[in-house]
């Protein structure tokens, strides 16, 4: 172990040298100031005068930037390797998915973006607004961000106590085990001096070593440092200041426990009446063919959010069609859609959206292989990820996109997409005001129908919107995965109780025709997400574990607390086996018959 821990530690330090070695340097030169149309934003204590704002625009126009984060070459060397841990500065501006984060210092960025994002003479932030200036920043400039090294522009240092509450802001639920880190990091070498004393020195003093190692020869290698013998202690004892601390920024993130208290009345009064109201009477027949042959799959309790209540999901023995029964009524949807997309769930969607950018690309090419269309509505878009990377397969596509979050409002003034719709897709296209009927080429909608309340009427809704010879497409989870049934309420893409209807390929083209389309592609292995394994240890995991602290729930114990923690920590190994499994087993197995949990169809309106 304790050799894999050294070995672990100088590999670390020199991936960390190899980012902050790719990081440009800024000097400002003295000289009259100059106009420009940059402004800066800025944390408490950090200046940025007129000759370093120069130079820094100067190097914004060469290389085609709207936003600079400013990396003070006199940064603590701890805080250097906190950036380099956090941004790719390889694959940074270049990936526009990627969650923006910078030194949490200043932030030079064109003044007009700023007002758009809402960051006009944001100066003086604490740490925490900072990272969530740095974020919002990248999202309005997703391809025109990046980082800089800059000499002259003094640093302000960051106390501990604010630890925590950054690791809110950038890590969510994860904050408290990424903040435990160094504890267990140095008390595993500790533990190996009773065992393995040579390799356990080996690794402290590899871990002494490393900010030299990470900084050597990079614009940071003069950053002030404190002696680096008392690294293996002082880490450790700044984890336990930042895990007692109590320190709140002004902005509450979603993973603040204060976004929680917040919310604890309204759900309170939402469960006044229990959770019988959430639901509609159970159906008898099939809602797709209407047959009486429907059996149970399994019930299941929400092991995402963990809101109280149980969700069936029954089996049409006849048409294979899967479905939620009961079904939620329009209160449930609304109880337990609530801070799932957006509020408390927000930022954890959001993160799981930009890792998919290959998936977005992959969407874009299959219609792009069969037409160029000239305007393109994605119903249930969410955030506009996917608008953002299709644009670059298709540059002269004009993207919109209808959502019933604000999320879609949000999507339009960072530019994602031209036009934005909030609703219904079912009311909106039959309302001759929104001017959607026969106005779009494509229409798509990618694991959105299995969400709906009645997938016919929303595939109608799709015609509608469609100019004749326009095409649909559709991506869904596969209900006839085969490790859907090995895994039974653990499958990740059943999503209890968000998802009401999962529709077989046949049955879904069939529907189709039926309605006017002609299949002209459809696709499986291909789709496949990589999710099987690690989702089955995720869910499992979530399952075992104590709940969280949710407003929805009662307060946890302090005992609850620490077993929670214990179980996900314990899943963390594992999990990273089972992601590791997912990405090199999905190619062969996705492409096996019921391999996939995900298939996509292109139709063409006749």
């Amino acid at each position: 172990m304790w050799v894999l821990l050294t070995a672990g530690i100088v590999v670390n330090g020199l991936r960390l040298r190899d980012r902050l070695a790719r990081l440009l340097t800024v000097r400002s030169e003295p000289g009259d100031p100059t106009d420009h149309d940059f402004g800066v934003v800025t944390a408490k204590g950090v200046t940025v005068d007129d000759a370093i704002l120069d130079a820094v625009v100067a190097h914004a126009r060469r290389n085609g930037l709207q936003v600079v984060d400013l990396v003070p070459t006199d940064l603590g060397v701890e805080a250097v390797l906190d950036v380099a841990r956090l941004v790719d500065t390889a694959a940074y501006r270049s990936g526009p998915l990627l969650p923006g984060r910078g030194a949490r210092q200043a932030i030079a960025a064109d003044r007009e973006l700023l007002a758009r994002a809402g960051l006009d003479d944001a100066t003086d932030l604490d740490p925490v607004e900072m990272v969530v200036a740095a974020a919002r920043l990248k999202q309005f400039a997703p391809r025109a961000t990046d980082l800089v090294a800059v000499e002259g522009l003094h640093a302000a240092a960051e106390e501990s106590e604010h630890r925590l509450a950054l690791l809110r802001a950038m890590a969510g639920p994860a904050a408290i085990p990424v903040a435990t880190l160094p504890i267990l990091e140095y008390a595993v070498i500790a533990a190996g001096l009773l065992v393995s004393p040579g390799w356990a020195l080996a690794a402290a003093a590899a871990a002494t070593v490393q900010p030299l190692l990470a900084t050597a020869g990079t614009a940071f290698a003069g950053s002030p440092r404190p002696d680096p013998l008392t690294r293996c202690w002082r880490l450790p004892a700044d984890a336990v200041r930042a895990l007692r601390s109590r320190w709140q920024s002004k902005v509450v993130v979603s993973a603040d426990p204060r976004a929680v208290e917040v919310r604890r009345p309204i759900y309170e009064a939402l469960l006044a009446q229990g959770t019988d109201h959430f639901f509609e009477e159970p159906r008898t027949t099939c809602p797709w063919c209407g047959a009486t042959e429907i059996a149970p799959r399994f019930t299941t309790p929400d092991l995402t959010q963990g809101k109280p209540g149980r969700f069936t999901l029954d089996g049409c023995t006849r048409c294979g069609h899967v479905f939620q029964n009961p079904r939620l009524s329009i209160e449930g949807l609304d109880f337990y859609y609530r801070d799932f997309y957006d509020g408390l769930g927000a930022d954890n969607l959001d993160m799981a959206f930009s890792v998919l950018e290959k998936v977005y690309r992959g969407r874009a090419e299959t219609v792009a292989a069969a037409t160029t269309p000239t305007r393109w509505l994605d119903v249930g878009g969410g955030h506009g990820h996917f608008a953002l990377i299709a644009a670059e397969v298709l540059p002269d596509t004009t993207f919109d996109m209808i959502d019933q979050s604000d999320a879609v409002l949000d999507a339009v003034r960072r530019g994602w997409v031209d036009r934005g719709f909030q609703g219904l897709f079912t009311e909106l296209a039959g309302d001759p005001s929104s001017g959607l009927a026969g106005s779009y080429d494509v229409v798509s909608m990618h694991h959105y129908l299995e969400h709906t309340r009645d997938p016919r009427a929303e595939i109608a809704a799709a015609r509608t919107s469609l100019v004749e010879g326009g095409h649909l497409l559709i991506e869904v989870p596969d209900p006839e995965s085969s490790w859907s049934r090995r895994v039974g309420r653990y499958w990740g893409p059943w999503l209890q109780p968000q998802h009401q209807h999962f529709v077989p390929i046949g049955n879904l083209c069939a529907e189709l025709e039926a309605q006017g389309f002609v299949v002209v592609g459809q696709e499986h292995g291909p789709t496949h997400q990589p999710i099987d394994f690690s989702s089955f240890v995720g869910t499992l995991a979530q399952d075992l574990a104590p709940p969280a602290d949710r407003p929805w729930s009662p307060r946890p114990t302090p005992a609850q607390r620490a077993a929670r923690l214990a179980i996900l920590t314990a899943a963390a190994a594992p999990l990273a086996v089972a992601y590791g499994a997912d990405l090199a087993l999905s190619p062969v197995l996705s492409d096996r018959p019921g391999g996939s949990n995900t298939y996509r169809v292109l139709a063409r309106r006749t």
